[in-house]
């Protein structure tokens, strides 16, 4: 072989080990991500009409019938009127991951009256780690063994 084609050939093998490096590297990042970003789970609703409604509080709980605690630390106040409701998102950052929770809305008249939507309740299971993160970070991961693999067979040969 020519000194122009060992320079070639290194330099492909370099190129390939650098890519596998480089994919190996995604895959550790996103598992990484994965671990370090916070939980939350996202509650939005939408009222018709908000008759001398002041605001609202969000319930949450750990078990489906009791235990109910408050997680606004605000009181989420009314946006509608009594001809028109509104629409409410409210981002609870305080959950844990692999954790099933139970919401609960109460409506807070203007008078101070209470009333708990117990109908309306709901449960989420907030996720450990997305599927999807997994699924791209083994593959980044394969990808990058596998070019790493290629790369140092061509530099031994």
């Amino acid at each position: 072989m020519s000194q122009g084609t060992d320079n070639h050939s290194n330099n492909a093998s370099r190129l390939l080990i650098l890519m596998g490096f480089l994919w190996l590297v995604l895959g550790a990042g996103l598992i990484f991500y994965q671990l370090i970003s916070p939980a939350s789970v996202t509650v939005e609703w939408n009222t018709e009409t908000e008759l001398n409604t002041a605001g609202f509080n969000l319930y949450r709980s750990e078990f489906d019938q009791d235990d109910y605690v408050i997680v606004n630390d605000d009181f989420i106040d009314s946006k509608g009127s009594a001809t028109s409701g509104a629409s409410y998102i409210f981002v609870d950052d305080t959950v844990e991951a692999g954790k099933t929770f139970y919401y609960l809305l109460e409506e807070i008249q203007n008078d101070g009256a209470a009333n708990r939507y117990e109908d309306d309740k709901f449960s989420y299971t907030v996720p450990g780690m997305a599927w999807w993160s997994v699924v791209l970070a083994a593959f980044a991961i394969v990808v990058g063994l596998g070019l790493l693999v290629i790369g140092f067979k061509e530099v031994k040969s």
